[in-house]
């Protein structure tokens, strides 16, 4: 049985490993469109997504809905 507890903290888990990494994003992009810096953080996003994606751990429609979101917002959609 699943937990529901456990559960809802291992996503915000994800989410918290995701959200510093769309804020450096933002940040270099404030810093005079810093462009190797912004790049770099979406090259570490999207490592730190397909780690999530490939660990075996189920993740909820939330998280999945959540991750879109981040790339949907850095990608200006």
């Amino acid at each position: 049985m699943n937990d529901a507890g456990t559960s809802g903290t291992a996503e915000l888990s994800h989410m918290a490993r995701l959200t510093p990494i769309a804020a450096r994003f933002l940040e270099a992009m404030d810093d005079d469109f810093n462009t190797p810096r912004a790049i770099a953080s979406l090259f570490d996003l999207n490592r730190e997504v397909n780690e999530l994606l490939n660990s075996g751990k189920g993740l909820s429609q939330g998280t999945l809905a959540a991750i879109d979101d981040l790339y949907r917002e850095l990608g200006g959609r």
